[in-house]
């Protein structure tokens, strides 16, 4: 079961919905308060991936038998991918040039066995026009000017956008192609603004369970984003979970059965006095009654201690 994790969303405005229109859900009322420019907002986002990545689980939602709330590389994180690609704007890789200026001619390792080194000056080989680019910046791997060593080292030191200059770098990371099939659903850019984020992730919990599986699960995601909003800087303390139905179809599920508890109630109390009145026979009424009683109390204890089956939407129709 997949199930998503939201900032930025407030609630839904119902006033013009159309409920003859299934794709109609209303109109999104965004958070004003939201707002992940900060470096401790975005840390507190990566964290809680993290958490989503790590954290062990009890309940008996998560089924899978890992004791692990999501399933292995489920969780789809934005905020990680935008660091990782920032990384690589601002600190490339150590590498010889693939396919500049020598692409057209050789590469490093045959111009250094014709007697060019590092220290050559392109212009004097005919590489380049402009006098004083040595050879050692186009082939910085086979110069040993830097390493993958150094690359890790930059990319450690690297500070990631904040404040102003956070909005226009996740939007460059949301219009890349790759990412947008990706993230574009969970990076809302709403009219050059971002007004919301998500992050959805794959749960050990499978589909099609009762309402006791699925609440417990239920009550755990309740009890995470409590924990995580009671720590969460301004501009991120309101983030809840929600999914593609499944807990919502869980409080269905809950009517449902307690509504045959109810019907229970009413139907043996009435079925008696209408015994009784057939019959007039007081016994004849109460023995009648407590072996529908117990036929009613068999068939469920049966289906719940002898097959394990749990008191669904079915037998709760039935």
């Amino acid at each position: 079961v997949y199930i998503t994790l939201v900032w930025g969303v407030d609630s839904v405005d119902r006033v013009n919905l159309n409920r003859w229109q299934p794709d109609d859900r209303g109109d999104a009322i965004f958070d004003d308060s939201f707002d992940l420019s900060s470096s401790a907002a975005q840390e507190h986002i990566a964290q809680t991936c993290e958490l989503l990545r790590t954290s062990t689980c009890n309940a008996e939602g998560c089924m899978d038998g890992t004791g692990y709330l999501t399933r292995p590389e489920g969780v789809h994180c934005f905020i990680d991918d935008w660091r990782t690609w920032y990384r690589g704007t601002q600190c490339g890789s150590c590498s010889d040039d693939p396919e500049g200026v020598l692409s057209s001619s050789m590469t490093c390792s045959d111009l250094m066995t014709q007697g060019v080194n590092c220290t050559t000056d392109l212009q004097s080989v005919g590489l380049t026009d402009a006098p004083g680019t040595l050879l050692s910046s186009i082939c910085r791997r086979t110069c040993e000017e830097c390493s993958d060593s150094d690359t890790a080292a930059c990319e450690e030191a690297v500070t990631y956008p904040y404040g102003a200059d956070f909005l226009p770098s996740i939007i460059d990371f949301r219009d890349d192609p790759v990412h947008f099939r990706r993230y574009g659903e969970n990076i809302g850019i709403i009219d050059g603004k971002l007004k919301y984020i998500s992050v959805p992730f794959k749960s050990t919990m499978q589909h099609s369970q009762p309402s006791t599986i699925t609440s417990s699960l239920y009550d755990y995601m309740e009890d995470f984003m409590e924990k995580r909003n009671r720590v969460a800087p301004p501009g991120v303390a309101k983030g809840y979970h929600c999914d593609g139905g499944v807990f919502t179809w869980m409080f269905t599920q809950k009517g449902l059965v307690q509504n045959v508890f109810s019907g229970l109630a009413i139907c043996f109390p009435a079925a008696f006095v209408v015994l009784l009145l057939a019959t007039h026979n007081l016994y004849l009424a109460l023995c009648a009654i407590t072996t529908v009683a117990g036929i009613v109390g068999c068939v469920l204890g049966v289906c719940k201690f002898y097959y394990d089956w749990g008191l669904g939407v079915a037998e709760s129709i039935d």
